[in-house]
């Protein structure tokens, strides 16, 4: 598998979207509000990938959300992730022979 120089010689075509966002903050002081600088804040989000034929088909997706709470960057948490899984599935279509 490679990648095509142009989406018109390609066999498959890749396409996703995502979003990141501030769902709370976490502080070490309960009475203290959100706005203090001890604060951080707490991030969710998602990341979505679609693998196409160039006739349209959806031939895989998958919808990837944060695997964990922690200190850890959530784009790369979700980049990750996803990579992960697109490997898998890439790896599955070279045994079996299709997507």
């Amino acid at each position: 598998m490679a990648v095509a120089p142009d989406q018109a010689s390609a066999d498959y075509i890749i396409s996703g979207n995502g979003e990141t966002y501030i769902k709370g903050y976490l502080g070490t002081n309960p009475r203290v509000h959100y706005l203090n600088s001890d604060a951080q804040p707490v991030y969710s989000g998602f990341l979505s990938i679609e693998l196409k034929t160039r006739q349209q088909e959806t031939v895989w997706s998958y919808l990837v959300t944060p695997r964990r709470f922690g200190s850890e960057d959530i784009n790369h948490n979700l980049a990750g992730q996803m990579v992960r899984k697109l490997a898998d599935q890439i790896q599955a279509q070279r045994k079996g022979g299709h997507p």
